[in-house]
């Protein structure tokens, strides 16, 4: 048994400091656009350490309600994410992402 509402995919953002608050604006668009897709429970958006070159850091998280919703949301809005994020910012961003599950409770 899981205690969580699904799978969640996690986008990770390191942006040059001079960048940083269009990014926070950026991110915020996207989460009030993500909130309105189908199979998305949540998005949520935080700071995050910077990395070893100083870059501001960003996470957000998509909480989707299930594996087929993340299927979906891998194939399209997701997969859009660093196309977007490049063209919007280009090399002052780096993007990585990746896949979160819960445990099952014993």
């Amino acid at each position: 048994m899981t205690i969580g509402p699904g799978p969640i995919y996690e986008v990770t953002f390191f942006i040059d400091d001079d960048a940083i608050a269009a990014l926070d604006l950026w991110l915020e668009q996207h989460a009030r656009e993500s909130l309105r897709l189908a199979g998305i429970a949540d998005c949520r958006i935080f700071p995050i350490a910077n990395d070893e070159h100083g870059r501001g850091g960003r996470v957000c998280q998509h909480v989707l309600e299930t594996d087929e919703a993340l299927d979906e949301f891998v194939d399209g809005a997701g997969a859009d994410i660093e196309s977007s994020i490049t063209a919007a910012f280009g090399d002052a961003v780096n993007v990585s992402s990746r896949i979160l599950r819960e445990d099952a409770a014993p």
